[in-house]
């Protein structure tokens, strides 16, 4: 365990100010049980040994790199670790934490604990409601922190950082800083808008956001976070700050890749999936590619032999990514060294490249062996695996039961989940 200690000095009101930063360099957390997942060939899912053995050599080179994953059909097929990284280190996910946030807040609809994306941040705070407040804080509400659009001039630049994290109050400094924009106006990326919605959440729910997702995420999921910072006021931050390891950073782009629903359980509402990741940025970076949607970011990558393919992903600095290909029914994560006080864009840009031309870009989609959907073995899912549930339709499994192929979401009965399951891959060739 290590921690660098950054001292700066802070100029307020002709006093200074030191502030102690904790640059979670080389952090890591050791621990002794990360989600298992069902191995697979990845020779059977439609990879090939060359281009892995490509994929690999070329990984390798990254003094940066701390892992690559890569989920397709339910099975992990590659689990790859460099430098520093190691199936059982965790460490810090920077922002790819804002869309674990973001389904929490999801869940918190579900749960009625919050009524409307319209509902207005300062409801949750009016004890920091002053005279001299810009009137537009009072126009700001759940959808425009969850999209980035609530307009406050925040660039997340290290000296930015400092004075943020160095403040006693974040809540009442995120909601203190000055507005570039009215409320909604345009896209604007900035961390305050998501840790305010863990203090929203946490208000709301009456525990506090890691107790709600200890509860409601984490638990359904079999996956546990090994480290989440605090603020001052003992908000957990809902934007950076959560440490996970690489295979339960998966499970959450599993959930997604199942529109909310994991082992025949709902967990998130499969239309909070679907409004996560429409575009709500009005377009990104040249002719814009790219897409932000509700702490998520959307974005074609492949675009070589089998085409390109829509994608969106949770992306923090340096490049801890979860990427999810709906079309290919896979997952990538990705892992790396690196903060803002000494890693700039390129790291992660050299990472989403690698995964675009030498991951997503070598898979062939039509190969996928040992489909579980392809129920009699015959080589293609059609009506005769949906028939073959139907004949076990309404029966529950015993330790012996003839029906215990047809029960694909394993809960233990066979039922509508089961024939959608099959439904989904019809035609498909395996």
């Amino acid at each position: 365990m290590c921690l660098r200690l950054k001292v700066f000095k802070v100029f307020a009101s002709s006093l200074t100010f030191i502030v102690i930063m904790c640059q979670l360099i080389a952090f890591s957390f050791s621990v002794s049980e990360p989600y298992e997942w069902p191995e697979g060939d990845p020779l059977n899912y439609g990879f090939d040994t060359a281009d892995l053995e490509l994929a690999y050599e070329l990984a390798n080179q990254y003094s940066f790199l701390r892992s690559v994953l890569v989920i397709r059909h339910g099975m992990l097929l590659v689990e790859w670790y460099f430098n520093d990284g190691g199936k059982n280190n965790a460490f810090h996910i920077h922002s790819a934490s804002k869309s674990f946030m973001s389904a929490l807040i999801g869940i918190a609809f579900h749960e009625g604990l919050l009524e409307s994306l319209d509902q207005r941040m300062l409801d949750f705070f009016p004890e920091y409601i002053t005279p001299d407040l810009d009137p537009r804080k009072h126009n700001i509400t759940i959808r425009h922190l969850l999209t980035m659009r609530a307009g406050f001039n925040f660039n997340d630049t290290a000296d930015e950082w400092v004075a943020y994290a160095g403040s006693q109050n974040w809540v009442k400094y995120a909601i203190e800083l000055p507005l570039l924009h009215d409320p909604g106006k345009s896209w604007h990326y900035s961390t305050p808008h998501s840790n305010l919605l863990s203090a929203i959440l946490t208000k709301a729910a009456n525990m506090s956001t890691r107790e709600f997702a200890e509860q409601h995420l984490f638990k359904p999921l079999e996956i546990s976070i090994r480290h989440w910072h605090q603020d001052p006021q003992g908000y957990y931050t809902g934007g950076h700050e959560m440490y996970f390891v690489p295979r339960d950073m998966a499970r959450l782009g599993f959930l997604y890749l199942n529109n909310g629903t994991i082992n025949g359980r709902p967990i998130i509402p499969p239309e909070w999936i679907r409004d996560s990741v429409q575009d709500q940025s009005g377009g990104i970076g040249v002719g814009g590619a790219i897409g932000y949607g509700y702490q998520w970011w959307l974005q074609e990558i492949g675009g070589f032999e089998y085409g390109a393919y829509e994608t969106f992903s949770a992306r923090g600095h340096g490049g801890q990514y979860i990427f999810v290909i709906p079309r290919l029914d896979m997952v990538v994560v990705t892992t790396a060294s690196g903060t803002i006080f000494d890693t700039d864009g390129s790291q992660g840009i050299k990472i989403r490249s690698f995964i675009s031309k030498f991951i997503v870009s070598k898979v062939d989609p039509e190969i996928s062996q040992d489909m579980p959907t392809d129920l009699n073995k015959d080589g293609i899912v059609n009506i005769i695996d949906i028939s073959t549930v139907a004949l076990a339709f309404g029966t529950e499994l015993g330790d012996d039961d003839w029906n215990v192929i047809a029960d694909l979401n394993n809960d233990e009965i066979v039922n509508i989940l089961d024939i959608a399951t099959v439904a989904i891959d019809f035609g498909k060739t395996t």
